[in-house]
């Protein structure tokens, strides 16, 4: 997830006498965790370690060979009562029923005792074993602590958004009209044939955005109201931006899109987005991925009206396609230039009304998409002049075809010099290795830095939940073994490609996982590729989970990130919540590292 064009680490070089040389590769039995395919999330901004002293086994300068994890050696950096904490913590979560039933258990005790009482309980243990902190205060000796470990921090304001989590009232929403006079602001939206309804979650209705006592504020997104408050969300993010500045000479922010606009827009971008895709198949009649020129003015004049206002869209169109003076047009030539606007020019000449014209934006979804754009552009163009990186979290994949349409249009601009923008790539989804192909191809051709971040997944039950209820096929693969298959392809794929392998830019690319074996097979590739520990690989793991990775890999030299939630503890926790029962199985399959925990702990005491 982070650029190449950021001025790398200056590695202290240290000396490697056969002695260094057998404590740094002394053999341990490895463990493999496996994960379910909701094991890490995506909500971050990141500040960059500091230059540390690497010590790893290599044969050829800092090209890495593999990397060792010694369970000893990376948790004689943890202090004692951390490792009890640790220890009692997930082994109380591995209580299905206690994380399942967290939520009412909270709300009782806080009714009971009182939300004070609960905070006090509540903060010492869970709440800073999963989070860094409160307050920006609260969270600098974390960030300190790894650091001084060679790992850096990933921070989230723990914030999320979903169309079924924005309030009914027609007080707090906006109305705005679609193409045909709906209504993106009511509580039924017209539900597109590839997605299902969600049904609707009652929640208490909110005010104004307040700064919070503790001083911190937070870009809580799920409860759009107005315009204002996304220009309110968008400071907070351009705030974090600025902080990152602030706090390392290289630094990375996250923003998520549905913190910009209203999620139901983002939804009908997506829509809109997929029916263009649509339309691409329908006029490439031989199906061999091209469409020639007689192709396309056949499939015009199949579809579109014929009059004089239709020809001159069939003119203009044919010009904006075949600028480039190729005789066939291919879908990222396609996907590239075709805007909302030309689609709702488009929509006008369609012969019989039909899906097309049905997702197409209307005059004022289109001015909402341009103030999200414009938004979205602000805050990257802030984060390019302060040498911030920028990373677009993904989402639900019913928001993903627009969050993926953003992102592309901004790295298109800010990618050109260095990789300023990021993608986020969820590979629990059946799509996602074409799409990463698709995205690679169009960065070559368009002369911009391919950047992204890897994850496996964090909405897996939502997503099938929802696929189940429309009664479409999953977007998720069916196995975790073939979640693990397109995680490991994903990493060859972009860790392979040509401007690697000639050097002309770095991989850019954060591998989030707490897959042991998959982190193996990313050092296998930076071995096997001749890619450097500083050319840009790095990998994250959650706070509290996963220390044995985390400190080899950041003890070992490789670049190493944890991801730190924070933010007031009363406005933390139903996150944590739900993150924690998104993420039940892999919590309560956390067995072997509460015994590499308990053998730590033993060893310590004898």
């Amino acid at each position: 997830m982070f650029r190449s064009t950021v001025k790398d680490l200056t590695f202290v070089k240290v000396a490697r006498d056969k002695a260094a040389r057998r404590v740094v590769t002394a053999q341990v039995q490895p463990v493999y965790l496996r994960p379910q395919v909701s094991s890490i999330h995506q909500d971050h901004f990141t500040l960059k370690p500091a230059a540390l002293a690497p010590s790893f086994d290599t044969s050829s300068g800092d090209v890495p060979q593999k990397c060792t994890f010694d369970t000893e050696r990376a948790y004689s950096k943890i202090p004692t009562y951390k490792l009890l904490r640790a220890w009692g913590v997930l082994k109380l979560c591995s209580f299905s029923p206690l994380v399942r039933n967290s939520e009412k258990l909270l709300e009782f005790s806080s009714r009971v005792f009182g939300k004070h009482f609960v905070k006090r309980m509540i903060k010492p243990t869970f709440f800073l074993h999963f989070c860094a902190g409160e307050n920006e205060h609260e969270i600098k000796p974390t960030i300190q602590f790894l650091q001084s470990n060679g790992i850096g921090s990933i921070l989230d304001f723990a914030a999320e958004s979903d169309i079924h989590e924005i309030p009914k009232s027609k007080d707090h929403m906006p109305h705005i009209s679609g193409p045909n006079g709906t209504n993106l602001s009511s509580p039924k939206p017209p539900v597109p044939k590839h997605h299902s309804p969600v049904k609707p979650r009652v929640l208490p209705k909110k005010g104004k955005i307040h700064r919070n006592r503790t001083g911190f504020e937070k870009a809580r997104v799920y409860d759009y109201t107005t315009e204002k408050e996304c220009d309110h969300n968008a400071r907070i993010f351009e705030k974090a931006i600025k902080a990152v500045h602030n706090n390392a000479s290289e630094g990375f922010a996250a923003i998520k899109l549905t913190a910009l606009g209203n999620p139901k827009l983002l939804e009908s971008m997506s829509t809109a987005q997929i029916e263009i895709r649509e339309l691409f198949g329908k006029f490439d009649e031989d199906q061999d991925g091209k469409i020639s020129k007689e192709e396309f003015i056949h499939g015009y004049k199949k579809f579109f009206k014929q009059d004089k206002k239709g020809r001159k869209v069939l003119d203009d169109l044919l010009q904006t396609l075949t600028r480039s003076g190729e005789e066939h047009i291919d879908i990222v030539d396609w996907i590239s230039k075709l805007s909302f606007k030309t689609m709702a020019e488009l929509a006008d000449q369609c012969i019989e009304p039909g899906p097309f014209r049905q997702a197409t934006l209307g005059k004022e979804e289109i001015h909402l998409v341009d103030k999200m754009l414009h938004r979205a552009e602000h805050l990257a163009q802030t984060a390019a002049k302060l040498n911030v990186a920028l990373l677009i979290d993904a989402e639900h994949s019913y928001f993903q075809p627009a969050i993926d349409h953003i992102t592309v249009t901004l790295q298109r601009k800010y990618n050109k010099q260095n990789a300023c923008i990021y993608n986020t790539y969820q590979c629990y989804l059946k799509e996602t290795n074409s799409k990463i192909k698709e995205h690679i191809s169009r960065s070559e051709r368009e002369n911009w830095n391919f950047a992204c971040k890897l994850v496996r997944g964090a909405y897996m039950v939502l997503e099938r939940r929802r696929a189940m209820e429309m009664g479409y096929p999953s977007p998720i693969h069916d196995t975790i073994e073939d979640t693990h298959t397109c995680f490991n392809d994903a990493m060859n794929l972009i860790m392979s490609r040509d401007n690697v392998a000639k050097f002309d830019e770095s991989c850019n690319i954060m591998i989030a996982t707490h897959n042991q074996e998959s982190i193996e097979k990313a050092v296998a590739i930076m071995g096997k590729n001749h890619i450097r520990k500083d050319q840009g690989v790095y990998f994250a793991q959650l706070y509290g989970m996963g220390d044995h990775l985390t400190f080899s890999l950041g003890l070992s030299g490789f670049k190493a990130y944890k991801y730190l939630p924070y933010g007031p503890v009363h406005e933390v926790l139903p996150y944590l919540i739900r993150r924690a029962q998104e993420n039940s199985s892999m919590l309560a399959g956390a067995t072997e590292e509460r015994n590499m925990i308990k053998r730590e702990l033993i060893r310590r005491m004898i």
